[in-house]
């Protein structure tokens, strides 16, 4: 039970261990934050009655009386043992005539229900059934379905804490990540996709805005970790390089520098790595129908380079320590032409990195995709990405930032500010 994150499945593992050893068959109940009652773990000893025993289950929730033994075990956490069963009881116990007649096929003489109860907190019961054959549960079983009960709640309750933990992580982490700007003649596309195998959430981030003097900043960083700690932190950092770039006007090998000196001196406790790239376009350039990027790169896997044509470069650049480091040194810095019609791919190694395969492969397949994808919609190629590059297991989280440039066939408006930016998508 405690090899699976998921409470329905814990559930339906206690159910199969408990039956037959303890019970001819066996409902395990849990009761969800929304007050309801789910009976998610089943388990018949005789084949042939499984079906029969679906369906009273499916209906035993809406038709207990507040007198059933779940009910009233859910009420006084205390178990309920009832040895001999007599219709009486049912009348009692059952208030729809449908459910007492999908009862029957079972034969049940003897019930005992168990409460759930982990921290304080009661949040399921185990329902032990006896058909005639069997007869009243002996008190050695009730007494191991007590301690199995106990033992029981706590696996259960940290799954469901666990599940907890990953949806506060990711509703913080998707909070943070804000919709990209859409400037003239750029278009900007963003995509993440959280991990699915262990720890869903971690810190990886995108981010992209407009500087005072008009020239966008694309960020796209990784913080250690896969918890909540590792989302808060994100939020922090990322909070940083906004306020430090937007003030500063600082290339970007400074910028990391500054958000580094940041980060020691206001004593952050996280290490991440993160690549700034800024797209320029001067007066002149405007006036040639160029734009330039400035990156640099902290710890962060280089981007890459989609040219309409379909070549794809590397931008290379001397990689310095992630941020947090302290490190006193000077991030190098790399420049290129961006010319129109091609698409910048900023990513975290999730896209690519795998066990057992070389770095240097896993880039060389994103490479291959964006060959062969050159003439695609921005948005088409960033799900063909996400779709060819991850397989269902992904073991790490994956954020993607695409810039692609348009021709630019009109003047950009002297007071174009930062447009209202559309939802994110969110794969």
């Amino acid at each position: 039970m405690t090899s699976t994150p998921d409470i329905d499945e814990a559930a339906a593992r206690f159910a199969a261990r408990v039956v037959p050893q303890l019970a001819d068959w066996c409902l395990v109940s849990v009761v969800d934050a929304d007050g309801t009652r789910r009976d998610v773990g089943r388990a018949h000893r005789d084949p042939a009655l499984v079906e029969a025993m679906h369906r009273y289950a499916d209906a035993r929730v809406a038709s207990n009386r507040a007198t059933a033994p779940v009910p009233t075990a859910l009420r006084s956490a205390t178990p309920v043992v009832i040895p001999e069963l007599t219709a009486r009881h049912f009348e009692t116990m059952i208030a729809d005539p449908r459910s007492r007649a999908a009862l029957e096929p079972l034969r049940p003489v003897a019930v005992a229900a168990f409460p759930l109860v982990a921290r304080g907190e009661v949040f399921g019961a185990l329902t032990l059934v006896n058909g005639p054959e069997r007869g009243a549960h002996t008190a050695i079983e009730l007494r191991t379905a007590e301690i199995a009960s106990r033992r029981a709640a706590l696996a259960l309750d940290n799954a469901r804490l666990l599940a907890l933990n990953q949806q506060v992580a990711e509703r913080l982490q998707l909070s943070l990540l804000s919709p990209p700007v859409q400037p003239d003649h750029l278009e900007l596309a963003v995509r993440y996709r959280p991990a699915t195998r262990g720890v869903s959430i971690g810190g990886d981030w995108y981010d992209a805005f407009l500087q005072p003097d008009g020239d966008t900043v694309l960020v796209i960083g990784d913080v250690m970790g896969h918890d909540v700690a590792a989302a808060a932190a994100m939020g922090q950092i990322k909070t940083l390089v906004r306020a430090i770039a937007f003030d500063r006007l600082e290339e970007p090998g400074g910028l990391l520098r500054r958000v580094d000196q940041a980060l020691v001196g206001l004593a952050v406790p996280a290490m991440a790595t993160a690549l700034v790239c800024r797209v320029e376009q001067g007066d002149a350039d405007r006036a040639a129908g160029l734009r330039r990027l400035h990156w640099a790169s902290a710890g962060h896997p280089d981007p890459m380079l989609l040219l309409a044509g379909g070549e794809v470069r590397d931008l290379t650049v001397p990689v310095g320590p992630p941020l947090g480091t302290g490190w006193v040194g000077r991030l190098a810095g790399g420049e290129a032409a961006m010319p129109d019609g091609s698409t910048l791919l900023l990513f975290t190694d999730g896209l690519f990195e795998r066990r057992g395969i070389p770095l240097d492969d896993g880039r060389a397949r994103v490479r291959a995709l964006l060959e062969r994808s050159a003439g695609l919609p921005l948005a088409e190629l960033c799900d063909r990405l996400l779709e060819e590059m991850l397989e269902e297991d992904v073991e790490d989280d994956v954020a993607v930032l695409a810039v692609r440039a348009h021709a630019m066939d009109r003047p950009r408006p002297a007071e174009a500010g930062p447009m209202a930016p559309p939802p994110a998508a969110i794969s």
